[in-house]
């Protein structure tokens, strides 16, 4: 039996829901631990253990998902204006932390 593999559309990307899902709890649990003051790259904020194990492919979706949450506000993240606009660096921010 072939397993189905669901899809979200962000930003006209097409990206696994289960990567979205586990990319946004292991944020969720890492941002409480984490200190707000510090601009974090998505790979510190993911794990790098986790991250190491995704297809170059599956960083790209990551981020572009990630960018997405936290312009929704649905991450307690803020984007940290830089130089150059990628790699993304993020911002905790605990007043914005709804879970």
């Amino acid at each position: 039996m072939q397993v189905q593999e669901i899809y979200i559309v962000v930003k006209g990307h097409s990206i696994k829901k289960s990567l979205a899902d586990t990319v946004q709890a292991r944020i969720l649990a890492r941002v409480k631990v984490l200190s707000d003051y510090p601009a974090y790259k998505l790979e510190k904020l993911c794990g790098y253990d986790f991250w190491e194990s995704l297809p170059k492919e599956e960083h790209t979706h990551a981020g572009i998902f990630v960018s997405h949450q936290v312009e929704m506000g649905d991450l307690p993240l803020r984007h940290v204006l830089r130089k150059h606009e990628y790699p993304k660096y993020y911002r905790i921010d605990l007043n914005l932390f709804k879970h």
